[in-house]
């Protein structure tokens, strides 16, 4: 991913319990009129990757596609065991996978925050 661009969505913060009970922050994106980005978590080193579901379709390949052939761009591991993210989180305590669940309703607009990440086509 050598020319990857940072980016950024706009999301909402949530507060998620891995398995050996640490409070963790996690970071969500809802959809907005089609679609929300979708969040991978490179599974080595945390950094998080921006998915916008329009570069999958006008841009290619599908990102489970060129996931198997792209590294992260902060710790060079292979990205084909990154996860979709907050579903799957790491601990930033212990290291250990967890999951979360986003809620279903809009947090209020003013709850909104910037969550930064590697663009996945930029």
């Amino acid at each position: 991913m050598g020319d990857v661009l940072q980016g950024s969505v706009r999301g909402w913060r949530g507060v998620a319990t891995c398995p050996n009970r640490h409070r963790v922050g996690v970071q969500f994106t809802l959809p907005d009129y089609g679609d929300a980005p979708a969040l991978y978590q490179c599974a080595k080193c945390a950094t998080l990757l921006i998915v916008h579901p329009d570069a999958e379709t006008y841009v290619g390949p599908p990102w489970d596609e060129k996931r198997q052939h792209e590294a992260c761009p902060s710790c060079s591991e292979p990205l084909e065991d990154a996860w979709l993210y907050p579903d799957h989180f790491r601990c930033v305590e212990c290291g250990e996978r967890g999951s979360f669940v986003a809620p279903d309703r809009y947090p209020p607009d003013d709850e909104s925050e910037v969550i930064g990440g590697w663009d996945a086509y930029g």
